[in-house]
């Protein structure tokens, strides 16, 4: 069981790990734009801090998609495997920071980043 919260707890880290990064790019193109940055205006990479941004950016967002993929999949082998004994807390503490990493494609940060 303890197996199963590091795990889980563990998984729970790296979304934040992903967004941190992704977030502070777009608050400093706000600030240096005097405006929140949206779809194409202005394009992310014209933008001359973007280099030093994208080599964090990038390998931290392809880690939280394996991660996401990784905690799904052992979701459900938890759920099926730990389902008299299911503890919801590291369950609930992971998927937070996934929902808030996949709350930022709908509002547009990851889709102006990705522009």
């Amino acid at each position: 069981m303890k197996n199963w919260n590091r795990i889980f707890y563990g998984l729970g880290i790296l979304p934040w790990v992903a967004l941190i990064p992704l977030l502070t790019f777009y608050f400093h193109a706000a600030i240096i734009l005097r405006r929140l940055p949206s779809y194409n205006y202005p394009d992310p990479k014209d933008l001359d801090f973007y280099e030093s941004y994208r080599k964090i950016i990038d390998p931290t967002s392809d880690l939280w998609g394996y991660s996401f993929l990784l905690w799904i999949i052992l979701l459900i082998i938890y759920s099926i495997l730990q389902r008299k004994k299911f503890n919801w807390k590291p369950i609930i503490f992971s998927g937070f920071g996934h929902l808030m990493v996949i709350f930022q494609f709908f509002n547009g940060v990851i889709g102006w980043y990705i522009d």
